[in-house]
C-alpha cells in the first residue's frame, strides 16, 4: 500500500495550485456527516489530486476528478427521491475562502504521509511554500481537513478574482507596497 501512494508524489511536487474544491453535504439535517468533505486540488498542468476516505476508514488519494455517483443533473425521478431522502455530496469551489484562498498560486514543496499499523494511509500533509494542508481520517472514518497559513505574506503569488463567476478571469500578482505587478490572467482557476 505504501509504495502505491508514495509513487504519485512526483506527479504533484513542484506544481502550483490553481483551484481547490471541497465536497459539501446537502440533505436532511439528521443525516449531516461529522467530517469534512473530500478535497480536490487542481494544479497548473491541469492535473487533479482528490483526497477522500474509503469505507474501511483509510485515506485515498487519486489523480481522478470526483464524479457525482448519482450521475448528472437533472436526476431521473427515482434518483431524485433518493437524493431528497438521503442527501448528496456537491462539489464547491473553495479557492476564494479564507481557509484555502492563501494556497492559490503556491507551489507544493513536500508531501508527508501518515500510516496506520498495517501500512494503510491515514493522513497526508501537503506542504506549500507558505503553509500546509493536513487531511486525515478521524476516529469515525470521516475526513478532517485542517489548514495552516502564516500571516499574509507579500512575497508569494496572490490571486485577485475579477468577478464571482468561476469562468471569468482573475489577476495573478505579487503585491508590492505601492502597486500590484500583474503577471497574467487565469480562467476557471487556470492560467491563460
Amino acid at each position: 500500500m505504501i509504495d502505491h501512494m508514495t509513487d504519485r508524489n512526483d506527479q504533484w511536487l513542484g506544481r502550483s495550485l490553481m483551484a481547490l474544491r471541497q465536497l459539501e453535504f446537502q440533505g436532511p439535517t439528521d443525516v449531516t456527516p461529522s467530517g469534512d468533505g473530500a478535497i480536490e486540488l487542481l494544479w497548473d498542468d491541469r492535473s487533479v489530486m482528490l483526497i477522500d476516505t474509503k469505507t474501511d476508514w483509510t485515506l485515498t488519494v487519486s489523480d481522478l476528478e470526483w464524479k457525482d455517483p448519482y450521475g448528472r443533473e437533472p436526476y431521473p425521478e427515482a434518483t431524485l427521491q433518493t437524493v431528497t431522502d438521503l442527501g448528496r455530496w456537491v462539489k464547491r469551489d473553495v479557492s476564494r475562502t479564507p481557509e484555502f484562498g492563501g494556497f492559490i498560486g503556491q507551489t507544493l514543496a513536500a508531501i508527508s504521509w501518515q500510516w496506520n499499523e498495517v501500512g494503510e494511509a491515514r493522513g497526508v500533509v501537503l506542504a506549500f511554500d507558505h503553509g500546509r494542508i493536513n487531511a486525515h481520517v478521524g476516529n469515525g472514518g470521516e475526513l478532517h481537513v485542517e489548514t495552516e497559513l502564516p500571516n499574509p505574506s507579500t512575497s508569494h503569488l496572490h490571486v485577485a478574482w475579477v468577478s464571482a463567476k468561476p469562468e471569468d478571469p482573475c489577476d495573478l500578482y505579487y503585491p508590492d507596497s505601492r502597486f500590484w505587478t500583474r503577471l497574467g490572467l487565469c480562467t476557471a482557476g487556470r492560467p491563460v
